[in-house]
């Protein structure tokens, strides 16, 4: 599956996302180089709209809440607590620390996310995007009254993207609402955020230190030396997109649940996707997991060890240490990374000059849309909040097994006949 590019939604649904994934995680920052803002005129002057530094208390979201440290054009960092409910009803809290730094030695952004005491770094090569930028061709939309404060209100709104912030008179931050348009729910950016204990001026040096685990444990060290070993991964992808491994991410039966099940959980049009089950062969000594994505017309991996087959627990939660790297995730499933420097030559077999993956095979490919029609979003609302997700895995499992709807099968996505009904359930 391809890691979503933003948060919104999952980012406080999975705590996020990707909760593993960086990019469920990373806020939606307008980048002025986008073209997003192409042609506007700076509307402000030479008169501030906000502090240009300032720290403060952040609710995220209803169900995730933190800090934001903001350092106009040269660094911001938000830390956030969330308690994640997906896999375990009371919850399983969870730490993500996002931090980016207009540095040219810097590698742009770092993602330190995990439980407390047991958290995971990746450094990615993005390009820094102050978070704020825009002000300065937003509208001012005069005074309003936000949970109790006095503010004024400054709005932008393209075709692309509709941005509001309003702004206490100290010019510290009260309301910052983000709504990307044509934005879908599970991959949905939509934000909104409200600030508190705002301290405006000067920051001490060490509000953008790196965390520990960038520090020192970055990238983490590879699992017990294992032998080469078949796996079988399953991938959701566009119809449109070439069917390959290389760059990409996948996952076990469980862990494609995650991804199914929160599609289902909010009504995404996940439907009109397919999936493939693959055969692989890798060197089971996994490496840290790497987030891959289709950026600038290519796929590419960021974040793992090396050429190393990468591994994690579903969204980086379930009982594994160090998210699941070198653990069964039996409770979760399983993400995996595949990349492209550590592939093997054709018929190379695994460890052939270092290479760890080799001789993908697709299994087989069925429509998304059968898996729901199979009852996958009715099994998958049992069990959020109750790994694992073993009947919804099971659908998954079946449809791709064989094309007998009689058996839970699916057929295959070329068919241009429409799939008979399921059979009807057994009687209590």
């Amino acid at each position: 599956f391809c890691q979503p590019m933003m948060p919104g939604f999952i980012l406080g649904f999975i705590g996020s996302v990707y909760a593993s994934h960086f990019v469920e995680h990373r806020p939606y920052i307008p980048n002025l180089d986008s073209g997003l803002f192409a042609g506007l005129s700076v509307l402000a002057g030479d008169i501030p709209r906000l502090a240009p530094q300032f720290v403060a208390d952040v609710q995220f979201s209803p169900v995730s809440k933190g800090t934001m440290a903001y350092d106009q054009g040269k660094a911001w960092r938000q830390i956030q607590v969330i308690n994640q409910t997906f896999f375990i009803e009371s919850g399983q809290p969870f730490y993500s620390d996002v931090l980016e730094m207009n540095e040219t030695q810097s590698q742009g952004s770092e993602l330190t996310l995990g439980p407390k005491g047991d958290q995971v770094c990746r450094k990615l090569p993005v390009s820094f995007s102050d978070q704020f930028s825009w002000i300065k061709y937003a509208t001012d939309k005069g005074q309003m009254k936000i949970d109790g404060v006095e503010c004024t209100m400054y709005e932008l709104k393209t075709p692309k993207i509709f941005l509001s912030l309003c702004v206490a008179p100290d010019l510290s931050p009260v309301q910052f609402v983000s709504n990307p348009a044509g934005s879908s729910s599970i991959l949905s950016n939509n934000q909104t955020w409200h600030f508190s204990n705002v301290k405006v001026g000067p920051l001490p040096d060490s509000t953008f230190d790196s965390s520990y685990a960038c520090k020192h444990g970055y990238p983490t060290p590879p699992c017990p030396l294992a032998k080469p070993a078949p796996l079988q991964v399953y991938r959701v992808h566009g119809k449109e997109e070439p069917l390959t491994l290389d760059n990409r991410n996948a996952g076990d039966p469980l862990g494609d649940m995650s991804f199914l099940c929160g599609a289902a959980l909010v009504h995404t049009e996940f439907e009109d996707k397919l999936v493939s089950l693959w055969d692989v062969d890798v060197n089971a000594t996994y490496g840290q997991y790497a987030l891959c994505n289709y950026i600038n017309k290519e796929n590419v991996c960021w974040g793992g060890t090396a050429n190393l087959v990468g591994r994690q627990s579903s969204m980086g939660l379930g009982k594994g240490a160090r998210q699941g790297q070198c653990s069964p995730n039996d409770d979760v499933g399983s993400f995996y990374s595949f990349p492209v420097v550590g592939k093997c030559a054709d018929g190379q077999p695994v460890g052939t000059d270092n290479c760890s993956w080799g001789e993908p095979k697709v299994v087989r490919t069925v429509e998304v849309k059968c898996l729901f029609d199979r009852g996958l979003g009715q099994a998958c609302k049992s069990e959020i909040g109750h790994a694992p997700f073993s009947k919804s895995a099971s659908i998954l499992v079946k449809a791709i097994e064989s094309d007998d709807p009689s058996k839970g099968g699916c057929p295959d996505p070329s068919s241009s006949s429409p799939p008979p009904p399921p059979p009807p359930p057994p009687p209590p």
